[in-house]
């Protein structure tokens, strides 16, 4: 070989080696992080099976994950500890309370683990040739300058550059490698909070040092903070707006329990959840709308259980009011105090038929689309009311006749309350909101609460049946009705939930 051509191939050897070098380098980091991120998982892992299995270590073994878990009694009391021996990754926990400790043992391998160590062992295999290339090379070369004394111009090969090229390809594509792992754990990173995001629950995090660590959207809304300045602050800073959930929380921290808070005519359900030495999860859910439904479904039931009651009832009183009209039918003395006695047995009877039809469950129709709108404006047409309504249109899936039933009782009670004016408020949102205002007398504060009683009336021969009705149908279409406080009139609010 010449002179020129065996310098060139040194000079390749150590390219090579520089080369090779930095291969093995990044793939000895990339190894690194690997079983780092893999005694990450594990300790997550080996927390979580502890938090929800306490010592029950067949259910730990049941899932599979860890090669080996075992219980020891004589360990050192510690909170946790881990390491790495003889390419096995273990843990040593001893839950606060409890002299006994859980050690979890697993391999230390991946896909990606192996990947690596195969190629760190080819590069590693390549630089021990090169260096006995270079070794050999060197002896050579030392021969050939002493053999030849000309001196030769070494010339510029243009391979060499070829050579260099693809070695150069060779890094990038190892530096692709390493940015797709990267990449790969920012996404998970990103679906963890998506994941966490797209929860019904609000889901606050508070770090050992008592910082919020974690703060979803739906915590977002509910609480009116950004996660933005809810990261790294204190829940008593982010939930200082309701003392009821934050004194709850501060009173059993680091416990797990579950509750039902009232705060701001809402309920909340809290489940707090202490996760080892790490900090405590707090899920807060609104259950208002949950317990307003299981409400109004329990008055359904009852409305259900008195129509059984009273059909029997009703039915016998109006055959004793039956015989006694007959009997006074046919006496001739007296005739105007059997009139009398003939008037109170029609309107008792008149009552008892208006309870008997309240008694009975009510049968939903098909529903349909109708224009509430449109339908408020007939009704009190038909009862000589003016209208301000809030819009021009707004519909709803609903049984026509029950709504029509509905609003007619409303319409039909603020005319004879001596209103000439009805208001309408729409909103729709997360539900259908409908709000009824008149210019009538209004209702007295006193009988706020008793208008929706069965026979409660304040007129002189009203059945006192007509607002209970009204309830009963709105309950039945899942809905509610209050009356609200106002100045002047009467005030109804009905909302339909979606």
């Amino acid at each position: 070989m010449k002179k020129n051509n065996l310098i060139l191939f040194l000079i390749i050897q150590v390219f090579l080696i520089f080369i090779f070098e930095n291969i093995y380098s990044i793939l000895k980091e990339m190894e690194r992080r690997e079983i780092v991120e893999i005694k990450t998982k594990c300790d997550l892992m080996s927390d979580l099976f502890v938090e929800k299995f306490k010592f029950n270590i067949n259910k730990m073994r049941e899932k599979g994950y860890f090669d080996r878990i075992s219980i020891y009694s004589n360990l050192k009391s510690v909170t946790a500890i881990s390491g790495i021996k003889k390419g096995l990754i273990y843990f040593i926990k001893s839950p606060k309370g409890d002299n006994r400790s859980i050690v979890f043992e697993k391999n230390i391998a991946s896909s990606t683990l192996k990947v690596i160590r195969k190629l760190k062992s080819i590069f590693l295999g390549f630089l021990i040739i090169l260096g006995a290339f270079i070794v050999f090379t060197g002896f050579y070369l030392v021969f050939l300058i002493k053999k030849i004394k000309s001196d030769v111009k070494i010339k510029s090969i243009s391979p060499l550059q070829n050579y260099l090229k693809e070695l150069k390809d060779s890094e990038v594509e190892l530096k692709d490698i390493v940015e797709k792992q990267q990449a790969k754990v920012v996404e998970e990173e990103e679906l963890n909070k998506n994941i966490i995001n797209k929860i019904n629950s609000g889901i606050i995090f508070v770090n050992r040092f008592d910082k919020i660590d974690r703060f979803n959207s739906v915590a977002e809304v509910m609480f009116s903070q950004s996660y933005a300045n809810a990261k790294n602050n204190s829940l008593e800073n982010i939930l200082k707006e309701f003392p009821e959930i934050l004194g709850f929380i501060k009173e059993k921290k680091d416990q797990r329990i579950s509750s039902q808070i009232i705060e701001k005519s809402k309920i909340f359900n809290i489940d707090l959840i202490p996760i080892g030495d790490t900090g405590n999860l707090i899920l807060v859910k609104d259950i208002t709308e949950e317990k307003m439904r299981e409400e109004i479904d329990g008055r359904n039931k009852n409305f259900i259980m008195l129509g059984e009651m009273t059909t029997f009832l009703a039915h016998e009183v109006k055959n004793s009011l039956g015989v006694v009209y007959g009997y006074t039918k046919t006496m001739k003395s007296k005739e105007i105090k059997l009139d009398k006695v003939n008037n109170e047995i029609k309107f008792i009877s008149n009552m008892m038929e208006s309870f008997l039809n309240f008694s009975k469950p009510i049968i939903g129709e098909k529903r349909e689309k109708v224009n509430l709108v449109e339908l408020l404006n007939k009704l009190a047409c038909e009862n000589e009311l003016e209208t301000k309504l809030s819009k021009k249109e707004i519909f709803i899936n609903i049984e026509k006749t029950l709504i029509s039933s509905v609003f007619s009782n409303l319409i039909k009670n603020s005319k004879e309350a001596g209103a000439d004016m009805l208001e309408v408020e729409f909103y729709d949102a997360d539900n259908i909101e409908i709000i009824l205002k008149d210019n009538g007398k209004g209702v007295d504060k006193k009988n706020v609460e008793k208008i929706w009683y069965p026979f409660f009336t304040t007129k002189d021969k009203g059945t006192g049946m007509g607002l209970a009705i009204v309830k009963k149908i709105v309950n039945s279409l899942d809905g509610e009705i209050f009356v609200l406080d106002s100045k002047k009139g009467t005030t109804f609010k009905i909302v339909f939930y979606k």
